[in-house]
């Protein structure tokens, strides 16, 4: 069977041979996110430039000089984060396109021992929300998990030209999150294999109904397999969700809840009239009950 690493590793290689043709739109991708990242770090780098040289009393036309470059690099920011999304997004559908189009010729190729083995929901799965997941993931890689350390490494390199001994939190900091990303890893890992369980009975269970509709009226089988599909649906419902008590929750998360839902909740007492009775008449107008009170 080999190590997990060797068959990480041939499960890599296995995928990666899907890409084909997309392979340079792969390869751009992370080149143009380089670029962005660099001119990310320097416009920091020379707004600190600037603010030195207004303090020092500069004329208008040092202002106007630095204020060009900023713009220049702001552009040139937003040109290359345009094309790297361009370029990821073709590449990750491009690449889903060819795996699933792999997948379902080696499907066509099975013995009777696999056909036996794989139930059909399992390989609808595999053939849709698996291979959404991969082509996910495959984004993520090629953009965020190269723009990250980049960004880490050009931040690093610019908070010690301007802040030496303050760019030693970094030090501290990126144990500290980089063991929180794993511990969220192995523990989502376990959840994320049973709900996959859970979502090929789900899958079977539409799929019984569709094939064997005439059969389920005959036999006046509707209410039975209704609630036989709702209790899969609670199953794989609940298994996304993981019970926190109260007191458990950290305070950065209310305080990051209040400034996405409530920024004035601590302005009114107890009920924010202003936002209700704008809830009310977007209601009364539009129809749209999206907005909310508090």
């Amino acid at each position: 069977m080999g190590t997990l690493t060797e068959r990480i590793f041939r499960m890599i290689k296995r995928l990666a041979a899907s890409i084909r043709e997309y392979k340079t739109a792969a390869l751009l991708t992370p080149l143009f996110i380089l670029g962005e990242v660099g001119i990310e770090c320097c416009i920091p780098f020379l707004t600190a430039g600037l603010i030195d040289q207004i303090e020092s009393g500069c004329d208008m036309n040092t202002i106007l000089k630095y204020g060009g470059q900023l713009l220049i690099l702001a552009f040139l920011s937003l040109i290359f984060g345009v094309l790297a999304g361009n370029f990821a997004a073709k590449a990750s559908c491009g690449f889903a396109k060819n795996l699933r189009g792999d997948v379902f010729r080696s499907i066509q190729r099975f013995s009777f021992a696999n056909i036996d083995r794989f139930s059909i929901s399992s390989l609808v799965t595999r053939l849709t929300t698996d291979i959404s997941n991969v082509q996910m993931a495959f984004m993520v890689i090629i953009r965020t998990a190269i723009r990250c350390p980049m960004m880490l490494i050009f931040s690093f390199i610019m908070s010690i030209r301007l802040g030496g001994k303050l760019s030693l939190v970094y030090a501290l900091i990126v144990p500290v999150l980089g063991f929180g990303l794993f511990k969220i890893i192995f523990t989502v890992m376990p959840i994320f294999k049973r709900i996959f369980k859970k979502y090929d009975r789900l899958n079977e269970s539409v799929q019984e109904n569709v094939k064997g509709m005439r059969v389920v009226k005959s036999f006046v089988r509707e209410e039975y397999e209704t609630e036989k599909f709702e209790e899969y649906q609670i199953l794989y419902g609940s298994e996304n969700r993981k019970w926190v008590e109260f007191d458990e929750m950290p305070p950065h998360l209310f305080e990051s809840i209040i400034a996405i839902e409530d920024k004035r909740f601590y302005d009114h007492n107890g009920v924010d009239w202003l936002r209700t009775g704008k809830a009310v008449l977007n209601l009364a107008t539009s129809g749209d009950d999206s907005y909310g009170g508090s």
